[in-house]
């Protein structure tokens, strides 16, 4: 992270608004916070902290208590900080908890009213529209949640690694394993160790459970079949195997016999139906002749109906006829009405007619033909006025053209200085990095010397490490060869004694009672020498001694060529010392190891590169000067073009309004003027069609009239012959009556029915005549089915076979019941087998995931879990780096060093600090540092994380390093020495800001930003 600029308002001792601009100060820059006490310089750190994550520097005042009392009340405190990571930059905006004074009176009274904390954050994109400045989020908790993103980093993080605040630089090195843990973890992007640590754990936790899930299943299996072990259930399946087997047979017995009482049931139910069928016949019989007298009736019935219907065709002809009549006088009476309606027509008609023809209507549609002239004549006027109008609209699209030109011209113009602005602070950047290549070219001749003192170094004790391995292997075989010769001398005086206690035994079997011993002369043997073994041969007793021949001389060659290994060993020892101390000799002075030559040509490249890169950023500097130059000029062009379009569009407005003057208001446009002519035009043809439309009509109404009239007398003469022929009809009706033997018209309507009614009855008696004899031969064949035999017991029969059946159902359940029971049992055993077989691939699952979970989670004796282990192995890199500065403050006394005992089985260990203390030769916590080491201690610490982790090349950017007070606990002697830590890390590219009130540090640091005090509120100033 890179500060760029910070903007304070209303903000601790700042009443007004404060922009300091970081990109004033020299890049990568070391500089001072400087200011009287109480002026607010550790309040621009608390400024930083607050925008990014609405705290302070320290962590002991929140945002809101940050409230200038110099301001203005009216004025809101508010905090704007924008930085870089990497090529990307970003703003942040916050506006803290605070009061303000009412704009009105409220309804509690209260004169202040409370504005709610506010932040946002936002990334600049060049290619956006605007300014640039795309938002990211806008709510207090997100701006914080997208800082810590960005950063790496929380609020108590932050202040550990990057702002080390006054009175609390000790935190990170005081600091417990556990929260250095998370530290470190954000730092270098650690977390996929941490997941692989759980992912193990997890895994593990998942095996076990699966385990304990299986006990309990199979534990749940056994006490649902009612036993204890899987040899039960086996047990309880034999003895059902066998209950099914006699179930068996009682099934086949039970549906022989329910088969023999349904076969006897089924032939009974046949034999009744036919009696049950005779019975039916018999009511079907008796039905039919209780219908028989009805029957008789319908054919009396249809006999009438059928002599009726003769009579229907003059019925018909008499009803034709008096409908005639009945229309002919509708029409008459229809038709004297039209005639008066006619008759009304035909007035309004002469009316109309006399009313166009009136005076009025006359001079009304003169006016109209007037008017319609009028308008005419204004069309060529109107013309004119809409070609001036057109002009002059042309001439105001010059004017909004000549306008957008020069606005474009004026963007020009702003761009090109923002793109020399840029370029001069890329130019600004690229200096200090360009100014280091000679610099570098020596630390890289001097980097590589060093390397291949190294090597040669590595060679030499690999050299020496071969020796000494044979000087080990001889030592070995020497070992060997002594106690081979040991050996064999231990044999051969066991094998001489042996030889010399049988010659005595030898000697005492020749001696006799009497005889003298031929050793002392006796004559008396009380007790001879006895031998009870093998007698050596003296071909044994010489091959020993040669064994111990062989074995001495094996052990003189082992003995020189082990002095000959340690010899060689020795002087490659030599060698090794005499490198080693002049590789320590290329280190220099300080002892501090120069840069790895890697990093040393990546720098150097990166720096011929700014080199390079400088000369054609200074030719393009100019050229962009340059055409600043030409866009002023273009500038001034685009005004003086603005100017004279602004004077036409004056002379062609005049010329519009003198034109607009010779032509009434509403008809100046030309579709207005259309749409009067057009209007008067249709006016004057109503009043021509209208009287067109009276003469029409008025002779369509007499012409209707006259034909009127002729109808009515055709009509009368069609309703007398209507009436003649209706008498004639009458006396047709009458002589039909008469024929067929009906006394009156109503003796012929009751006995009159349709043809299709008729057709009907007589089907209907037709099917009846049917229906009786189909009912007689029914009757018949029933009593002839059951001739001879009697009605059987149904009720019986249906018992006995219900008996069969439900005998037939006991065992078939009993036996269901109990195949049901061994299914369950085989499933059960299935079950069994299978979870079996799953805890024994379980535990070996098990004995290896398990096993490793263990450790990775800290079971393993030194209570460090796997990403604790690798960041352990992290943090010792921080470490040495921290030391060379340490050591070099602290002139060669402390070395920080990472404590590697478990001092409480309960705590996360690992990742705890001691320091080596080279003048009592023992380490000891780093609590135990005075004020004035802590502080050499923790600015090592910080250091040292600033360059692993820029090393590493983490998700992490350690660009900016602020260091509140401290330096007054240092004697003269390790305060130079800090300050050769802090100008080296600065060398390096980090910018580095201190506040101290040291005077030897303002005389060393030339660039400041001064906090000047005041009665009214503090003011900044930055001193480049």
């Amino acid at each position: 992270m890179k500060p760029l600029k910070l903007i304070l308002q209303a903000f601790g001792p700042f009443a007004g608004r404060e922009v300091i601009d970081f990109t004033l100060l020299p890049a990568g820059s070391l500089f001072l916070i400087s200011g009287p006490t109480g002026a607010g310089k550790t309040s621009i750190l608390d400024g930083i902290t607050c925008a990014l994550y609405g705290d302070t520097s320290g962590g002991e005042r929140s945002a809101r208590e940050m409230r200038s009392h110099h301001a203005d009340p009216a004025m809101l405190t508010e905090v704007e900080f924008e930085f870089a990571l990497g090529t990307e930059r970003y703003r942040v905006q916050r506006t803290p908890e605070q009061e303000r004074p009412a704009q009105r009176a409220t309804r509690s009274g209260d004169s202040m009213v409370k504005v709610p904390a506010k932040a946002a954050l936002f990334r600049f994109d060049a290619a956006a529209d605007g300014d640039g400045w795309v938002p990211m989020s806008s709510k207090s908790t997100e701006v914080t949640q997208d800082v810590t993103r960005l950063l790496g980093f929380e609020a108590e993080q932050f202040r550990q690694v990057v702002l080390l605040p006054q009175g609390q630089f000790r935190k990170l090195l005081a600091a417990g394993s556990g929260e250095r843990e998370k530290i470190l973890e954000t730092l270098f992007g650690t977390i996929a160790y941490k997941r692989v640590q759980d992912a193990l754990k997890a895994e593990a936790a998942a095996l076990s459970k699966r385990a304990e899930r299986a006990r309990m299943e199979r534990q749940i299996l056994l006490e649902q079949a009612g036993v204890d072990s899987a040899e039960a259930l086996a047990a309880q399946r034999e003895a059902l195997d066998e209950a099914l087997r006699a179930l068996e047979e009682d099934e086949k017995r039970a549906r022989e016999a329910d088969l023999q009482a349904r076969s006897v049931l089924q032939a009974a139910r046949a034999l009744d139906a036919r009696f049950v069928e005779r019975e039916a016949a018999v009511t079907a019989m008796q039905s039919l002749d209780a219908r028989q007298a009805d029957a008789d009736r319908q054919r009396s019935r249809l006999g009438i109906a059928r002599k009726a219907l003769q009579v229907l065709p003059a019925d018909r002809s008499q009803s034709d006829a008096r409908q005639q009549v009945q229309g002919a006088r509708e029409a008459v009476a229809t038709l004297s009405l039209q005639a008066g309606k006619l008759a009304e027509a035909l007035r309004a008609a002469a009316q109309a007619l006399a009313h166009e023809n009136a005076d009025a209507q006359v001079l009304a549609r003169e006016a109209a033909q007037c008017e319609v002239l009028r308008l005419e004549g204004l069309a060529e006027k109107v013309e004119h006025l809409a070609r001036a109008e057109a002009g002059l609209q042309s001439v105001q699209k010059l004017r909004a053209e000549a306008d957008a030109a020069l606005a474009a011209a004026m963007k020009d113009a702003e761009a090109l200085g923002t793109r020399r602005l840029e370029l001069a602070q890329r130019i600004e950047a690229l200096q200090p990095q360009a100014a280091g290549v000679e610099a570098l070219g020596l630390r890289l001749k001097q980097a590589e010397q060093h390397e291949r003192a190294r090597i040669n170094l590595a060679q030499q004790q690999r050299k020496r490490d071969g020796f000494h391995s044979a000087e080990v292997t001889q030592q070995r075989v020497l070992d060997q060869a002594t106690a081979a010769r040991d050996s064999a001398r231990q044999a051969f005086e066991a094998l001489d004694a042996t030889w010399r206690q049988a010659q005595g035994a030898i000697l005492a079997h020749h001696l006799h009672e009497g005889a003298p011993c031929p050793v002392c002369g006796s004559a008396e043997h009380p007790e001879p020498a006895r031998f009870d073994g093998e007698l050596p041969t003296e071909a044994a007793l010489k091959a020993a001694r040669e064994a111990v021949s062989r074995a001495e001389k094996a052990h003189d060659g082992a003995r020189t060529a082990f002095d000959t290994a340690s010899r060689q060993t020795a002087i490659a020892q030599a060698e090794v010392d005499a490198l080693q101390s002049a590789l320590n000799a290329s280190a220099g002075d300080d002892g501090a190891v120069p840069d790895s030559v890697a990093t040393l040509r990546e720098q150097l490249q990166v720096a011929t590169a700014a080199q390079t890169e400088l000369a054609p950023a200074r030719s393009q500097l100019a050229t962009l000067e340059a055409a600043q130059l030409k866009a002023a000029a273009m500038l001034d062009e685009t005004r003086a073009a603005v100017s004279k379009a602004a004077s036409e569009e004056q002379g062609a407005r005049q010329v519009v309004e003198e034109r607009r003057a010779a032509v009434p208001e509403p008809l100046r446009e030309p579709a207005a003027l259309g749409a009067a002519l057009e209007q008067a035009r249709a006016r004057r043809q109503t009043l021509e069609r209208a009287l067109s439309q009276a003469q029409t009509a008025h002779g369509k109404a007499v012409s209707e009239d006259a034909a009127l009239r002729a109808r009515q007398e055709e009509l009368e003469k069609a309703l007398t012959s209507a009436t003649r022929r209706e008498a004639d009809a009458a006396d047709g009706f009458t002589t039909a009556l008469a024929a067929t033997g009906f006394a009156d018209e109503s003796a012929y309507r009751e006995a009159l029915l349709e043809p299709a009614a008729i057709d009907t009855l007589a089907a209907e008696l037709s099917r009846f005549d049917e229906d009786y004899a189909a009912a007689r031969e029914r009757r018949k064949l029933a009593e002839a089915a059951i001739e001879g035999q009697q009605r059987p017991d149904l009720v019986a029969l249906d018992a006995m076979a219900s008996a069969q059946r439900e005998r037939l159902d006991v065992v078939l359940g009993e036996l269901g019941q109990r195949k049901a029971e061994l299914d369950k049992i085989m499933l059960s055993q299935k079950k069994l087998a299978e979870i079996a077989r799953e805890t024994g691939s379980i535990e070996a699952e098990y004995r290896v995931a398990g096993h490793l979970a263990a450790i990775a989670n800290g079971e393993n004796g030194r209570n460090l879990t796997f990403q604790r282990y690798v960041l352990a192995a992290l943090l010792d890199d921080v470490l040495r780096a921290a030391s060379l500065r340490l050591r070099a403050m602290s002139r060669g006394r402390y070395l920080l060093q990472r404590r590697d005992e478990v001092a409480d089985a309960r705590r996360a260990a690992g990742l705890d600090l001691e320091v080596m203390d080279d003048y009592t030769g023992r380490a000891r916590p780093v609590s135990t540092l005075s004020g004035g080491e802590g502080f050499m201690a923790s600015l090592a610490l910080a250091l040292g994380l600033s360059d692993v982790v820029q090393a590493y090349a983490g998700g992490v950017q350690l660009d900016t390093l602020f260091i509140d007070e401290g330096f007054g606990s240092l004697d003269p002697e390790s305060l130079d020495m800090a300050m050769k830590a802090l100008i080296d890390l600065q060398q390096r590219g980090r910018m580095v800001g201190v506040i101290s009130h040291v005077d030897e540090m303002k005389q060393q640091i030339d660039v400041a930003i001064d906090v000047e005090q005041g009665v009214r509120g503090s003011r900044v100033r930055i001193r480049a």
